[in-house]
C-alpha cells in the first residue's frame, strides 16, 4: 500500500516569489534600487513591480546605493569567531619552512668502529682521536660529500670534540679570543660558524671530563672557567646553540652544582632546553643551551637511542634549527667530443657504493617499526624499533666488508690500483697542487717554456763536453750516423689526428 502525499499549495505570487529569491541569493535589498533616466528620457527601472514589460521599457539598469561605512555585501565581519585564531610565528627568511636543518649531539666514546647514520650537523663528544690512525678512522665514519672539524685532547688518551656536517653548508672553525687558546683546562670545546644565508649562527660543542684523582679536576676551577667561556659567548651578536655533555645531573634541581650552573646559565640570559634523561641509568646528563629570547629551535630537543652498535649508555639529542638546509653542491666538469668541448654542469650527491637492495628493504621495516612506536609508546614496540635498527646497521658493516673485499679481489695483480684502493680505505687524498698562476693559458706556457728550456740545457751541456780539449771525455757515437739528419717536424694532417683520436681508448683525455 502505497501513501500519496497531499500537494502543498504556495498561495504566493510567482514574481514576488522570485523577487525575494533573486534578494535572497545576492544579497540585494530592492529598498536600495532607484530609477534611473535614459538618453530618451524614459524612466528606467530596474525590476518591474508587476512582473511585467511595458512597450516604452528598454534595457534594465540595475543600481546599487549604499553607504560608505556599510559593511561589503556577502561580509562574514559578525560570524568571525576570534576563539579560533592562532598567532603564527614569523621564521628565520633564511630557512624553508617545511625543511629545517637537523643538528644531532652524541657522546659516542669513541668514533672507531662505529658506522652511523648522519643527518645534517653531527655534533660528536668523546671521539677519542690524535692517534696515528686519524685519517682512517675519519675516512671510515665521513660519508662522501660531509665533512669535519675536530679538536682532539692533547697529552692523553680520549675525550676530543667533532662536528660532522654536509659540504653545502658553511662552516667555519673560531678560533678563542683569549690570548691562550688552551685557557680552559677543564673542558673541552669547539666553537665554530653555522650558515647557509648571510646570517651566520655560532655552534659550541662542549665535553667536561668528570673530576677524578687521575685529571686532578676540580669543580671550583671548571665553574671560574665556564663563567669566562660565557662572558665570551654573552658578547657574540649570532644566534647562539651549545650542545655538550657536562657530566652533571641536571635531574637533581636540589644539588649545589646544578643550582650553580643554572645561576650562571640565568645570569648570561641563557637557558637549558633538554627536558628529558639523556643517560641508561635516568640521569640528564648532556645538555642544549641557547639565549632566552632565540628562536633558533624549531621545538624542544628530542631525546632518542642512537641505536648503534657500540653505545649503550647515552642517547643522541636531535633537534630541528631555523635554517634551512643547504643546497646540494654543483661542480662544472668538462668532457671531450671530436667537435667540441662542452660544459656541464653536475650536482655532487652523498653516494655509497655499497648500498644494496637489501638495505634500503631493512630501512623501510625500520621506518615501518618507528612509526608503529611512536603512535603507540608500548614498550614492546619500542623494543622491535631497536632491534630493527640494530639490524640495519649490522648489514651496513656486514656490506661495506663484502665490497671492500670485493674490490681488492678485482685488483688482482694490477699493483697501482690495489695501492689507489688502500690510499682510498686509510683516508689519504691525492691533491694536485699546481703553482700560483693567474690564468691557465699563462700556466700552460710556463710548463711548456720549462720543458723547452730543459732540453737546451742538456743541448749545450752536451756541445760543451764535445767542445773540451781532454779526449777521453768526447760523446762519440759507437756507430757512425750516415743517414738524414731529423732538423724538423712535419705537421700532422687531419686525418692522422681523425685516426689517433678514434683508436685512443675511453679513458684517455
Amino acid at each position: 500500500m502505497s501513501i500519496r502525499r497531499k500537494p502543498r499549495i504556495i498561495r504566493r505570487d510567482y514574481n514576488q516569489a522570485k523577487v525575494k529569491y533573486v534578494d535572497k541569493l545576492h544579497g540585494v535589498s530592492t529598498t536600495n534600487l532607484v530609477h534611473l533616466i535614459n538618453s530618451t528620457g524614459i524612466s528606467v527601472s530596474s525590476v518591474p513591480t508587476n512582473g511585467t514589460s511595458t512597450p516604452n521599457s528598454v534595457s534594465t539598469i540595475s543600481t546599487l546605493v549604499s553607504s560608505r561605512h556599510d559593511p561589503p555585501i556577502g561580509s562574514n565581519i559578525n560570524r568571525v569567531n576570534h576563539e579560533n585564531l592562532h598567532p603564527v610565528r614569523i621564521i628565520n627568511p633564511d630557512c624553508k619552512a617545511s625543511d629545517p636543518l637537523t643538528l644531532v649531539s652524541l657522546n659516542c666514546r669513541s668514533v672507531k668502529n662505529k658506522a652511523m647514520s648522519i643527518c645534517d650537523i653531527l655534533a660528536i663528544t668523546e671521539t677519542w682521536l690524535g692517534t696515528v690512525i686519524d685519517d682512517h678512522v675519519l675516512s671510515d665514519i665521513i660519508p662522501s660529500g660531509y665533512d669535519i672539524l675536530h679538536t682532539a685532547r692533547s697529552g692523553s688518551r680520549g675525550g676530543g670534540v667533532a662536528v660532522v656536517f654536509k659540504q653545502g653548508l658553511n662552516m667555519k672553525k673560531i678560533v678563542s679570543t683569549t690570548s691562550d687558546v688552551h685557557a680552559y683546562t677543564h673542558f673541552e670545546h669547539l666553537d665554530c660558524y653555522v650558515s647557509t644565508g648571510a646570517k651566520p649562527s655560532r655552534l659550541c660543542v662542549i665535553y667536561r671530563p668528570p673530576p677524578s684523582k687521575q685529571n686532578g679536576f676540580t669543580k671550583t676551577v671548571f665553574f671560574d672557567e665556564w663563567a669566562s667561556y660565557l662572558d665570551e659567548l654573552a658578547v657574540a651578536p649570532q644566534q647562539l646553540i651549545i650542545t655538550s655533555d657536562l657530566n652533571f645531573h641536571l635531574d637533581k634541581p636540589d644539588s649545589p652544582d646544578v643550582h650553580q650552573f643554572s645561576g650562571l646559565l640565568e645570569s648570561h640570559g641563557l637557558v637549558q632546553d633538554v627536558r628529558a634523561a639523556t643517560h641508561i641509568q635516568g640521569h640528564t646528563l648532556d645538555v642544549v643551551i641557547t639565549r632566552e629570547d632565540s628562536s633558533i629551535l624549531r621545538d624542544t630537543p628530542l631525546v632518542m637511542d642512537p641505536f648503534l652498535v657500540n653505545i649503550r649508555e647515552n642517547s643522541s639529542v636531535i633537534m630541528k634549527l631555523d635554517i634551512g638546509k643547504p643546497k646540494s653542491t654543483r661542480k662544472e666538469i668538462t668532457f671531450r667530443k671530436l667537435r667540441a668541448i662542452p660544459v656541464k654542469i653536475i650536482t655532487l650527491r652523498p653516494n655509497a657504493p655499497w648500498y644494496t637492495e637489501d638495505i634500503r628493504e631493512d630501512k623501510h621495516k625500520r621506518r615501518k617499526a618507528e612509526r608503529l612506536w611512536r603512535r603507540t609508546k608500548l614498550t614492546v614496540h619500542h623494543q622491535m624499533f631497536k632491534k630493527e635498527c640494530r639490524n640495519v646497521i649490522a648489514l651496513l658493516i656486514k656490506a661495506k666488508k663484502e665490497h671492500y673485499s670485493n674490490k681488492i679481489v678485482e685488483c688482482g695483480t694490477e699493483s697501482k690500483q690495489l695501492f689507489k684502493l688502500a690510499k682510498h680505505l686509510m683516508g689519504h687524498k691525492s691533491e694536485v697542487i699546481l703553482p700560483s698562476c693567474p690564468s691557465d693559458r699563462d700556466l700552460a706556457n710556463r710548463f711548456g717554456d720549462f720543458f723547452v728550456n730543459k732540453i737546451i740545457i742538456i743541448r749545450d751541456n752536451i756541445s760543451a763536453l764535445n767542445n773540451t780539449t781532454n779526449e777521453n771525455m768526447v760523446m762519440t757515437a759507437d756507430i757512425k750516423f750516415n743517414g738524414q739528419p731529423m732538423r724538423t717536424f712535419t705537421p700532422a694532417t687531419q686525418e692522422e689526428i681523425r685516426k689517433i683520436i678514434l683508436n685512443a681508448p675511453s679513458k684517455s683525455c
